[in-house]
């Protein structure tokens, strides 16, 4: 008994029971053949077509005859590889794990502001949990918090900088790949709020064009400490208020305007929470707007 199924060359493929007769092959037809396989009396596992250039071909079946249905079933079990099965379609085979539907997302957070605002002691306290107690100014650093915004878990990497002139050219090295940019000031020195639209913002959007920023207002705390407020005043300042922040996010197009101390932990976390959601929201609107144009070009 036999079968016939088309090849990849024209020709065609049968299967052969034990015991009949070979006959003599044409070029572009099949070659009969006893396959030999006294284990197997059902019929053979492999078949040799011969091409029109007189070239032999083992082929695997692919519409087995009634006669050799069981037998056929019993090999592909027992040779999944020779009978053109995959390992993982074989009989008890493991079925391997759906992939997860969406990663953890990851996003780069990067702080600038002058040296000194506060930007250490508010990244220390959101991921280590400790305020410096002592000033020491940080060249660049990484760190990695956890977030969770919404039901998702997100992972923060949050790079610090150096705000002194001497790293102005290195400084530049981080703003690669960056999500969103925290630009800091302390609200107990006026020099530092002017130096925002001074010098970075002009700085942000020059190396991260497109990228959001949020605008934080440091030491707020200082706002009450009586023995700052003489140094200010003898100096004919005053702190930074609530409303002259909210001045400053409103010239630069920020995303948002927070306030917190790291010192007493007040607001912290929701610096972090709120940009988090921020950078989320861009990365969404880039995404359908990127949809948007290859809709537009097809």
């Amino acid at each position: 008994m036999r079968c016939a199924c088309g090849s990849a060359s024209g020709s065609s493929v049968f299967f052969v029971s034990p015991g009949t007769k070979r006959q003599t092959p044409r070029a572009g037809n099949i070659a009969e053949s006893n396959c030999g396989n006294e284990g197997n009396p059902g019929g053979c596992l492999a078949e040799v077509a011969t091409t029109a250039r007189g070239r032999s071909l083992v082929a695997p079946p692919c519409s087995p005859a009634p006669a050799l249905s069981l037998n056929w079933a019993l090999a592909r079990a027992q040779h999944p590889a020779r009978c053109g099965l995959r390992a993982m379609d074989a009989p008890g085979a493991p079925v391997p794990a759906a992939a997860p539907s969406s990663a953890r997302k990851e996003l780069k957070i990067v702080i600038v502001g002058d040296g000194g605002c506060g930007k250490t002691s508010l990244l220390m306290v959101y991921c280590q949990g400790s305020f410096p107690e002592h000033y020491a100014p940080s060249v660049f650093e990484k760190y990695t918090a956890s977030v969770t915004v919404g039901n998702k878990e997100v992972t923060l990497n949050l790079y610090d900088t150096a705000g002194q002139e001497d790293y102005d050219r290195l400084r530049p090295l981080s703003y690669q790949n960056t999500h969103l940019v925290l630009i800091c000031y302390d609200v107990m020195n006026p020099t530092s709020y002017d130096n925002v639209l001074i010098k970075w913002f002009p700085e942000v959007t020059h190396f991260c064009r497109g990228t959001p920023v949020v605008l934080i207002g440091c030491k707020t705390d200082l706002r009450k400490d009586k023995e700052q407020l003489r140094k200010l005043r003898a100096a004919q300042l005053e702190p930074i208020t609530y409303t002259q922040g909210l001045s400053a996010c409103e010239q630069m197009r920020a995303a948002l305007y927070l306030e917190c101390s790291a010192k007493f932990r007040e607001n912290v976390e929701d610096v972090f929470r709120e940009a988090a959601k921020v950078a989320l929201s861009a990365l969404k609107k880039a995404q359908r707007q990127k949809k948007h144009r290859i809709c537009l070009l097809l």
